[in-house]
């Protein structure tokens, strides 16, 4: 369980007592359960890797305050030529280490 403080709020990332899923919670007890993707975007020369809410509980505005919340520092794209097979290795490689970083228990933002 890690916690995470913005704007006046404690967000945290916990298992809740689950087996293998996480969410982010807020102090309240609101949450959202996150899914760590990576997607690769062609059209834009680009790997995203990000956090994906789904499925929560709680005060919907809250809810949606968690979402934001991983909006705003749980996306990151990694630049990326698709045609390039070493560029697309390398990319991919940079996405996976931020996506086991997080799902490893370092839930620092995907910038820092």
């Amino acid at each position: 369980m890690s916690k995470v403080h913005t704007k006046g709020n404690e967000m945290k990332f916990d298992d809740l007592g689950t087996d293998g899923k996480l969410a982010v919670t807020d102090a309240a007890g609101n949450y959202e359960w996150v899914e760590a993707r990576i997607e690769g975007i062609p059209s834009e020369r680009r790997l995203r890797v990000e956090l994906v809410a789904s499925d929560g509980d709680g005060d919907e505005a809250a809810r949606q305050a968690l979402r934001e919340h991983l909006s705003e520092h749980y996306v990151i794209d990694i630049p990326c030529d698709f045609r390039s097979e070493a560029e697309l290795a390398s990319a991919t490689a940079k996405a996976t280490a931020i996506q086991n970083r997080f799902l490893s228990g370092n839930y620092a933002p995907f910038s820092a």
